[in-house]
């Protein structure tokens, strides 16, 4: 299990899978390498990393890419012409001929739970693979899952902590706002016990000033919401099946 503090860039996270990858490779020589991600989106970012450290040894599958490009990209990893394979979820089921090491990234994210078809979680599938495959599973994640996190404290998982930032520089400071729920137009909200909440607004005053005194001296700011849209997924009553967007993976939401 590897969890870095919540600071730590994701750049630096493909850093850390580099050293892991390397001293495996370093004292097998024909050892291969599966690095799972969430999203098709983290493919390009890690897939950079990766290659500028291992180059020609890399295999990378998701699914922007043709029917015939994922199977020569498998068909290198099965044949062990590559080393080190890349992908979304289903890569877990990928043909490894000398499997050593998996490395789940963001290894909480739901993206690795499939929802139509054959359902599984592809991290709990990995774990499953690497025992079956006598592997090394590396979990990486800033915001581990409950039960990874509760598995270190059984001793079941090992745990290596990142107490600083990849650049060494301080962590940002942080104010929590203590919540409590109010009621206003028949509608739950939430908000600080000592601040005078203006009742026009769904947002902290103290935040909205925050973000005034921000944008006065010219800078910018990130507003992040808990989710996209109005649900997590559309859902076809007629197929059975979530919507998913036409040129890739993604769920779609209203």
């Amino acid at each position: 299990m590897f969890k870095n503090t919540w600071g730590a860039a994701k750049s630096f996270h493909g850093h850390v899978y580099g050293f892991f990858i390397c001293d495996l490779l370093q004292r097998q020589k024909t050892a291969q390498v599966l690095l799972l991600v969430p999203e098709i989106s983290l493919t390009p970012q890690m897939t950079e990393v990766v290659t500028k450290a291992f180059g020609g040894m890399v295999s990378v599958v998701h699914s922007a890419l043709s029917t015939k490009h994922k199977q020569q990209e498998l068909e290198a990893i099965r044949s062990l012409k590559k080393q080190v394979l890349i992908g979304p979820r289903s890569c877990v089921f990928a043909p490894f001929a000398q499997l050593k090491l998996i490395i789940v990234d963001e290894e909480h994210d739901n993206s690795y739970k499939q929802s139509s078809g054959l359902l599984y979680n592809a991290r709990d599938s990995a774990i499953k693979r690497a025992q079956i495959e006598g592997a090394t599973i590396l979990l990486g994640s800033a915001t581990p899952s409950l039960e990874s996190y509760y598995n270190t404290s059984i001793g079941k998982y090992k745990l290596a902590t990142l107490s600083e930032r990849a650049s060494g520089k301080a962590l940002p400071t942080a104010e929590l706002i203590a919540a409590k729920p109010s009621t206003r137009q028949g509608k739950t909200l939430f908000h600080s016990d000592d601040l005078n909440r203006d009742s026009s607004s769904d947002i902290s005053p103290k935040i909205i000033q925050a973000l005034k005194n921000n944008h006065s001296q010219g800078l910018q700011s990130m507003v992040i919401v808990q989710r996209r849209g109005f649900a997590q997924f559309l859902f076809n009553l007629k197929s059975q099946e979530t919507v998913s967007c036409p040129h890739c993976q993604v769920s779609l939401t209203l």
